[in-house]
């Protein structure tokens, strides 16, 4: 899968791949966001001292702010398959 995975990572930054589709807005090849669209000083209370917490993988902001938070095992999902790359 990786193999396949750089080679539609390619195509889509030479524009060969279109990556956004009309009618699903989160799908398989969504793209990847680089920073979070939450105020994340709102949720940093519920990440204090959190041992395990599950997180959206997205720009990883939550992931990370946990880590700094004390969480020592954190399970992560996405849709799109790129966050895990660029995370």
């Amino acid at each position: 899968m990786l193999k396949e995975d750089i080679k539609i990572a390619q195509q889509i930054v030479s524009l060969k791949f279109n990556n956004l589709h009309k009618k699903e807005s989160y799908h398989n090849h969504s793209f990847i966001y680089k920073f979070t669209n939450e105020e994340i000083m709102n949720y940093q209370k519920y990440l204090k001292n959190r041992k395990r917490i599950f997180s959206i993988t997205a720009s990883s902001d939550q992931i990370l702010n946990s880590i700094l938070e004390g969480s020592e095992e954190i399970i992560s999902c996405d849709i799109s398959r790129w966050p895990s790359y660029f995370y």
